[in-house]
Order: structure tokens, then C-alpha cells, then sequence
């Protein structure tokens, strides 16, 4: 079966020159990792924790995923400042 060659991954994500997204201060920024699954969707496959105030994060929070020796996988990931607090809810992997 697929799982043979199948094995969990942790991606552990940092941003450096982040733009800043608030006026008066640094943005808060959070990551989102999505999977392309095979309808062709972005399938959220998790988030990390918001680190305030800084446009170098470097995420404690990670991400397991399930990695596919057999097939190419397609991850896409989406950096949003939870300043904007809209933004966080509605963010989409085509962003």
C-alpha cells in the first residue's frame, strides 16, 4: 500500500523581510500550510502560533505532514498578520 512508502514530516517555518502590513507597528504574523489534494483543492493541513510584533519570525509551532515517497506533493504556504483579524479567518491558499 501507499503508506509503505509513506512517512510523517515536521516543517518547522521562519520568514525573514516580512512587509509590514500594520502602519504604526510591526505585523503579528501567523502561518497556514496547505496540501494540494487530488480534486485539485487546498486542503489545510495546519497553523502555526502567532508571534507579535516582528517581520523575522521564526515559528515554534510545526507542522506535521504525511510525505509520499511515490508521488510529488504540493504544499503552498500562506503568511497572514493577525492585526488584521479578517484576514486570518478568510485566508485562502491562493492568496
Amino acid at each position: 500500500g501507499t503508506h509503505l512508502y509513506s512517512s510523517w514530516v515536521e516543517l518547522q517555518l521562519c520568514c525573514s523581510k516580512l512587509k509590514s502590513a500594520d502602519v504604526l507597528t510591526k505585523s503579528d504574523p501567523m502561518a497556514i500550510v496547505y496540501e494540494r489534494v487530488q480534486n485539485g483543492f487546498w486542503r489545510e493541513v495546519g497553523r502555526t502560533e502567532v508571534i507579535s510584533n516582528t517581520h523575522e519570525p521564526s515559528f515554534v509551532e510545526r507542522i506535521r505532514v504525511m510525505f509520499n515517497f511515490e508521488r510529488v506533493q504540493e504544499l503552498r504556504v500562506v503568511v497572514v498578520d493577525l492585526d488584521k483579524q479578517h484576514e486570518a479567518r478568510t485566508a485562502r491558499p491562493e492568496q
